[in-house]
This record gives C-alpha cells, sequence and structure tokens, in this order.
C-alpha cells in the first residue's frame, strides 16, 4: 500500500515523501490501485483551478507540429492499415493521385474496382450500386453502374414496386 497523505500528515512531511518518490518506476498494480483509489474523486474548486492554470498557455511550436505530424503518419502510425479504411459508404483505399480523391486522399473501393472493368475514370456524376445491398462487397459481379443520381433513384423506386427484381436493400 501506498503512504497515507491524509489530514494527520504535515506539510513537511508530505514534501519529503514526495522527494522520496521522484522518479520511482510503479508496477502496472502498483498504477492500478493509485487510479482506483481516485475514481469517482470530487476535486474541490481549488484544486481545478490549479490544474487549470499549470495546463494553461503550453502551446508546441510550428517545428515541433510538423516533427510530429510527420513521426506519425501513414506506416509510422501505430493505427495504420495499408491505406485502407472502412466508413458507412463502404471501403476507402488511398490513392492520393486519383482525380476524384477526398481531401485525405481516399477513394471508395467499389470506384476503382468499376473503374478498372470499364476501363476509364467515372465520372463525378456517376453512381456504383452495390446489387446485394452490402456495401463492403465489392465483387464486380455485385456492382451496377448508373449515370447519374436521379437513374438510380428510379431503380430504387422500381425495385420498391415490384416492376424489376432486385435482391438487397432497396431502401434509399
Amino acid at each position: 500500500m501506498g503512504a497515507n497523505y491524509g489530514h494527520f500528515t504535515s506539510e513537511e512531511t508530505k514534501r519529503k515523501i514526495s522527494l522520496a518518490n521522484k522518479g520511482r518506476v510503479h508496477s502496472e498494480q502498483s498504477k492500478k490501485n493509485m487510479s482506483a483509489g481516485r475514481i469517482g474523486m470530487k476535486l474541490s474548486e481549488e484544486t481545478k483551478r490549479k490544474m487549470s492554470i499549470s495546463h494553461r498557455g503550453f502551446k508546441h511550436s510550428a517545428e515541433a507540429k510538423e516533427k510530429i505530424s510527420k513521426a506519425q503518419s501513414r506506416e509510422k502510425n501505430h493505427g495504420w492499415k495499408g491505406g485502407i479504411r472502412k466508413s458507412t459508404g463502404g471501403i476507402l483505399v488511398l490513392c492520393p493521385d486519383h482525380p476524384f480523391a477526398n481531401c485525405q486522399g481516399y477513394v471508395y473501393q467499389h470506384r476503382l474496382v468499376m473503374e478498372a472493368h470499364i476501363g476509364r475514370t467515372l465520372l463525378q456524376s456517376e453512381v456504383v450500386h452495390h446489387i446485394n445491398g452490402n456495401k463492403f462487397d465489392n465483387r464486380i459481379e455485385n456492382l451496377m453502374l448508373f449515370s447519374s443520381n436521379p437513374e438510380h433513384l428510379t431503380y430504387h423506386r422500381l425495385c420498391r414496386s415490384g416492376l424489376v427484381p432486385c435482391s438487397g436493400k432497396t431502401d434509399v
């Protein structure tokens, strides 16, 4: 167990204990014990004010920000997954030279698959539809190309009315 920093410890004793513990490496178990004791702990307004002041005003220089950014970018980042991301709209692939890449350099994989299949870059107005409704299934046999979004929406209306045979989601 750690030292008792309660009401009965003098300021001088607290200072001595603090100096004695400087540079001490804590085991994982002792770290858990220390943090567990603080869970739900209420801080006085004075303590909150002091903490706020101690953290105020620290800013990295432009050079430091650049260095940190480069040190954690792409391949060097612990979360790097080879330039592939999942989003609600499907799988995004890093392709910074693509004419319709987003501001971070990513393009939807289903658009790249369709472009490779038809042998040209898709127009921005063209829409790639997933036949089975699964936006993560980018097999060419599961993709349909529409020349515009109104044409794509018309297809969904026809599916809902039963005039066109459909599989997957039609609630676009």
